[in-house]
């Protein structure tokens, strides 16, 4: 199978479970989405030595599945639903977005996840909605904040995702 043909198997069995939920508005992130992979973002990293806990291994790669996926359009039209056959997708897509930039905010040096997040994000930055999002998260003041600060310790891949 290709990259192409696994993503495509991905989505149809809509692992982020965006056409298969119900919905209760007062629930948590847990309870809203049980089976979601979204839930792996929430994954716990509190301890000391937080590098090498298991769950910031699980939130990189889930990352890295979501920035795969996000890579090609169909990716970006699953995780960024704008149709009506995707009920929640407006709250999925706010979730996704919001945890992204809070783990992209935790991070404090150039780490995988970090770039995995920004990856994620500016794929995402080419749909309109995603756009609103960030700039009502202060994305842009953050990323020009992180390049000026960071220029010469970050990694050719967050730079050029930032531009």
């Amino acid at each position: 199978m290709t990259r192409r043909q696994v993503m495509k198997y991905l989505i149809k069995k809509d692992i982020f479970c965006y056409t298969t939920i119900t919905i209760d508005t007062h629930s948590k992130v847990f309870e809203l989405f049980p089976n979601s992979l979204i839930r792996l973002l929430y994954c716990s990293i509190k301890t000391d030595d937080e590098d090498n806990h298991p769950g910031i291994k699980v939130i990189q790669y889930t990352i890295a599945l979501i920035n795969a996926i996000a890579s090609s359009k169909k990716g970006r039209d699953y995780l960024l639903p704008k149709d009506s056959n995707q009920p929640f997708g407006d709250l999925m897509t706010g979730l996704l977005i919001k945890r992204l930039v809070q783990i992209l905010k935790k991070e404090t040096s150039d780490t995988l996840v970090r770039q995995y997040a920004v990856g994620v994000l500016q794929k995402f930055s080419l749909r309109n909605t995603a756009q609103i999002q960030l700039i009502e998260l202060d994305m842009a003041e953050r990323l020009i904040n992180t390049i000026r600060t960071e220029y010469q310790t970050l990694g050719d891949y967050s730079l050029e995702c930032s531009f």
